[in-house]
């Protein structure tokens, strides 16, 4: 573990760290993954967010379209708050380095100027790049007081979002849902194209026939699920990204079951979360 030197104990330096089995912060860190920004575009949002409170130690990650945020100790005891954004290429060296290790590994991180962190495991140091900036505060888009919840069988959610994707040339990457008494229905267009001659009117090939294809008409498909709403009078209507959908659902089952918190057409961000869960996530809807 680091020790603070002479020089380091004249500034502000501060120091934190967690011990947890290997299998455990891997599992944490696929789940919150995903969430990372792929792009250059928001520096400071480049990688997973390592926040070591007085109340818990966190790891979260946004693109700011979705955000993922873990627990990773519940009842931690951080005298020295700290919070330290490991890069993209730090976090994908982090899931190597854990893959094939078992046992407990250690989480480090240093403030000194700038935040630096480290994996000890097996007797080894693994340094992680991290990324000098400040990581957005997270917590002002979670909701506080979420209204309208509905949960459903997550196969059933699974296989409706599998039959969009997996419609050829779909109009978007969003899907409609509309919850009503009941019920989670989706709607969304499939083109079905054609083949038609065209031929050449203009440059050297002018006069030649060719094959090229349009859209004849949009097959409309849709689906409906039963699922358990809050509240009866719940009639609303929202846009959702289907790859970002799928992803939540995935990250946030619980005994086969999908959980969904502020579902209420207001344009807040909808939360998927159980009661009790270690894991917040929450996806920010569409206009339809």
């Amino acid at each position: 573990m680091p020790t603070l030197t002479k020089a380091q104990s004249k500034v502000d330096t501060r120091m934190a760290s967690i011990t947890m089995p290997c299998r455990d912060l891997l599992k944490a860190l696929r789940k919150v993954a995903p969430c990372m920004p792929r792009g250059e575009a928001c520096y400071n949002m480049c990688g997973v967010l390592f926040e070591f409170d007085r109340d818990a130690t966190r790891i979260v990650a946004t693109d700011g379209h979705r955000l993922a945020a873990f627990v990773l100790a519940p009842e931690a005891r951080n005298v020295q708050p700290l919070r330290a954004t490991v890069s993209r290429k730090g976090v994908k060296a982090l899931i190597k380095a854990l893959t094939a290790q078992r046992g407990e590994c250690t989480i480090a991180a240093t403030y000194s100027n700038k935040a630096t962190a480290a994996l000890h495991i097996a007797g080894k140091v693994f340094p992680l790049e991290c990324i000098d900036g400040a990581f957005p505060d997270w917590r002002r888009v979670v909701p506080r007081y979420p209204e309208g919840a509905m949960s459903g069988d997550a196969k059933d959610v699974l296989a409706g979002i599998k039959s969009f994707r997996a419609a050829p040339d779909a109009k978007s990457g969003d899907v409609a849902l509309r919850v009503r008494r009941g019920s989670l229905a989706a709607n969304f267009e499939t083109p079905i194209y054609e083949e038609f001659d065209h031929r050449i009117s203009r440059g050297r090939w002018r006069g030649t026939v060719v094959k090229r294809t349009r859209i004849k008409e949009y097959k409309a498909t849709h689906w409906t699920i039963p699922a358990t709403i809050g509240s009866d009078d719940t009639d609303c209507e929202f846009g959702i990204n289907a790859r970002y959908f799928e992803d939540a659902i995935k990250a946030t089952v619980v005994k086969g079951k999908v959980y969904m918190r502020n579902v209420n057409g207001s344009g807040g961000p909808i939360l998927f979360t159980a009661d009790g869960s270690t894991l917040t996530y929450i996806v920010l809807p569409k206009r339809v």
